[in-house]
């Protein structure tokens, strides 16, 4: 039995009656605590961020933050808006708080829905991507339950509707190098304009977090800025190995392996090195909320 949908082929064993396993609506579970869950409120936060500029001749990749985005949306907001217009695709990779995998997880096809509709899942690089990376894990379930790429599909949602998305869930460990190198490969080959998204923050702070080694809030703030600035220059200086390193060591990004799969992809499409657009913590932006424990945000671009 084949799926009309995303044309996965079932031996008879594997067939449930007609219904595809991998192709799935993903319904938001975070708004309206995380991000406004109306196409107006949405729009208006939107409109409300500011917008990216970069001195990159072009932009192949970027890392956001995925807070709240009454904490992180305005820094997110920089490398959302930077992209080319034309767009076809979007390969997001997203960082993994809750699920154990062993392997990158990714959709091959169906929808993602967002306050302003739904995001069609591009079957045909997913289906590319699984020829360079046969490892890959496909299972809606286990996006269904992770936050870091549903906080940044509204942005491409409503500053390129015409694209798609491809979201993979990236562990943190080498293979997401090798990950990146293939989704790289699956984008040349499929010869449209395909960009990379990382969803990430950067060092997680203070009593919430267990982590007290610098002492106490603020006075901590100069050496978590001195912390994610190492991981921030490696990264935009397409330093793969020494990027996981540093984040793992350090502790300083909760999805390194995104980090690290975006960076290996834009340097297989061309990627000579990056900059970084904004770098800020949640203590800075929001101190009355911030008191005790705070999060580094980034917004990164390479090209």
């Amino acid at each position: 039995w084949k799926c009309e949908s995303c044309g996965y082929e079932y031996p008879s064993s594997q067939m449930n009656g007609s219904k595809c396993i991998h192709c799935s609506y993903i319904r938001p579970m975070m708004f309206p605590t995380w991000y406004p869950s109306s196409p107006k409120s949405c729009e208006e936060a939107i409109l409300s961020f500011p917008s990216g500029e970069t001195r990159l001749n072009r932009v192949l990749a970027g890392v956001m933050p995925h807070a709240g985005w009454f904490f992180s949306g305005p820094v997110a907001s920089r490398v959302a808006t930077i992209f080319p217009k034309d767009i076809e695709v979007f390969v997001v990779f997203g960082a993994v708080h809750r699920m154990r995998l062993l392997e990158p997880c990714m959709l091959l096809g169906g929808k993602w829905t967002t306050p302003f509709g739904a995001m069609e899942i591009d079957t045909p690089l997913a289906v590319r991507i699984l020829k360079y990376y046969p490892k890959i894990i496909i299972s809606p379930r286990a996006h269904e339950t992770e936050h870091s790429i549903e906080l940044e599909i509204p942005f491409l949602h409503y500053y390129y509707p015409q694209a798609k998305i491809v979201p993979i869930m990236t562990p943190p460990s080498l293979m997401a190098k090798e990950l990146g190198h293939a989704v790289g490969k699956a984008a040349k080959e499929d010869g449209r304009k395909i960009a990379f998204v990382a969803s990430s923050d950067f060092t997680h702070y203070g009593i919430n977090y267990g982590i007290c080694d610098f002492g106490p809030l603020p006075q901590a703030l100069p050496m978590i800025h001195q912390q994610d600035g190492r991981l921030l220059n490696k990264i935009i200086h397409l330093r793969e190995e020494e990027t996981l390193e540093e984040a793992l060591t350090s502790q300083s990004a909760c999805g390194p392996g995104a980090i690290l799969s975006a960076l290996s992809a834009s340097k297989e499409l061309g990627a000579k090195g990056g900059e970084v657009l904004e770098y800020t913590t949640s203590m800075e932006l929001r101190p009355r909320e911030s008191s005790d424990s705070t999060v580094g945000y980034g917004a990164v671009v390479l090209g």
